[in-house]
């Protein structure tokens, strides 16, 4: 994937990747830590990683997800986040990207698989670690990531008038969706 890689595990430098409350597992917000959530599961499905934890306000209800980090550089600085949930009362489950601040929220974000046609969407919400575009996977998009070997994420910044294209890898998609339902 040339200058990109995939983060290894759900452990980012100084920080645990770690769900919000079921309020905000809606909206997948997956950064910053939530407060008191203790991880009870958590699994490596090739570029691909499993967490469960005890919802930190009642322990007996299991939130999970599976995600896969992209850095780029020497330093391995993150430059995305991926993840996908079944957020409760849904059945299909939804594609969360998370990219840094400072990106052109007006053009959204482009999502394709295996070079594929893509699909446009527009980000929900930014935060303190950035900012966030979710689609629900419906049939054809879930079967394409099943099937896929990389999909990638385009985005814009204000001042560029190209598009910053970041590859990140279906490797272990399968096995990783299967085990979150």
């Amino acid at each position: 994937m040339g200058m990109f890689s995939v983060l290894p595990s759900a452990r980012l430098p100084g920080q645990t990747l770690r769900v919000h409350g079921l309020v905000l597992l809606a909206l997948l917000v997956l950064w910053p830590a939530a407060a008191g959530a203790q991880v009870q599961d958590e699994q490596t499905f090739q570029d691909w990683f499993l967490r469960c934890e005890a919802n930190p306000a009642d322990a007996t209800v299991k939130q999970c997800f599976i995600a896969q980090g992209v850095t780029a550089g020497e330093q391995r600085r993150r430059v995305m986040m991926l993840a996908v949930a079944y957020p409760p009362d849904r059945k299909a489950p939804i594609f969360t990207a998370v990219l840094p601040l400072g990106v052109d929220l007006r053009s959204g974000i482009e999502l394709a698989v295996d070079g594929g046609a893509p699909k446009r969407l527009p980000f929900t919400i930014c935060l303190a670690d950035g900012c966030r575009a979710h689609v629900p996977l419906d049939a054809a998009m879930l079967t394409a990531f099943k099937r896929g070997l990389e999909g990638s994420v385009t985005f814009r910044r204000p001042t560029e008038k190209r598009g910053v294209k970041v590859p990140f890898s279906l490797k272990g998609f399968t096995a990783a969706v299967g085990a979150l339902n």
